[in-house]
């Protein structure tokens, strides 16, 4: 479990490749993990969690993502970046967070601006999904959803190219 962090890239200034606030890169099978009431800003990537695309029938499974703030994820070649990278998850929940970019493509304090490209992204091998009860503020798509099962409820989007981006037949619905 991860609880009550909170980390910030002070000394990064969003050019080239940079940091990730939290990587979780696992090769193996594993379960039941816990990401909770933390404060992550400023890194080129905010949380990643992936499993090792090699060993595909290696999952990671009932991961939480609760309580947190995700802020200001930066970067500023005009590569993409995110709040929230989630990928080879099984039961994964994302409820109750708040996810901003307060700086992306703000031409009055940065004239390159920071490309953030989504607040929560959840790749195609991911599933079931619930998103619930989240706020997202300024990201080109604010919820990506690209799996099968969400259950997708009582969230707001505010201010984002595309609010919700989903490419599942499944019902969602009360998000504003």
């Amino acid at each position: 479990a991860f609880i009550g962090l909170h980390l910030t890239a002070h000394t990064w200034t969003g050019s080239g490749a940079g940091p990730t606030g939290i990587f979780f890169y696992l090769p193996n099978t594993s379960s039941n993990w816990l990401f909770e009431d933390m404060y992550i800003e400023r890194y080129q990537d905010n949380l990643i969690i992936q499993h090792d695309e090699k060993f595909n029938n290696n999952r990671i499974t009932n991961v939480k993502i609760r309580r947190n703030i995700l802020s200001n994820p930066m970067r500023k070649d005009n590569h993409g970046n995110t709040n929230a990278y989630l990928q080879g998850i099984d039961n994964l929940v994302e409820e109750e967070n708040i996810l901003s970019n307060f700086k992306s493509n703000d031409s009055l304090t940065n004239p390159a601006g920071t490309q953030l490209s989504h607040n929560f992204y959840n790749h195609e091998t991911n599933g079931p999904v619930v998103v619930e009860k989240n706020i997202i503020y300024n990201g080109r798509t604010n919820v990506t959803v690209r799996t099968g099962s969400p259950n997708i409820s009582y969230n707001v989007s505010i201010r984002g190219g595309q609010g919700l981006n989903i490419t599942s037949e499944a019902p969602y619905s009360t998000n504003m």
